[in-house]
């Protein structure tokens, strides 16, 4: 019985995630789709790879963030950095000084 692994003679995981998104030339395709009819691995193999693509491999480009999500955001990470600045102690007696001036 023939066992159900990936051969020496077989495409590489990268060779069928190019035939996959049709990125082989012609000559090599047709070798690929030849392969593919006798070895039921690779076949299973490209069938997984076409429904769940591998860490790292991105199908499409992220949208673009909203501007006023963008800005909204922005506001957040400068507060934070505001906040996070060391304060020295003239600082804080010149915000004492102004708060009991109010």
């Amino acid at each position: 019985m023939p066992s159900f692994s990936k051969k020496l003679n077989c495409p590489s995981t990268n060779t069928l995630l190019a035939f996959n998104s049709g990125l082989l030339s012609p000559v090599i395709r047709l070798s690929v789709e030849k392969h593919l009819a006798s070895c039921d691995f690779c076949d299973a193999e490209r069938r997984f790879l076409r429904h769940y693509r591998p860490c790292g491999v991105v199908s499409e480009a992220a949208p673009p963030i909203p501007f006023p999500l963008l800005t909204l955001a922005e506001s957040f990470f400068l507060l934070q950095d505001e906040e996070s600045e060391p304060r020295n102690d003239f600082d804080a007696a010149q915000e004492d000084t102004c708060a009991e001036s109010l």
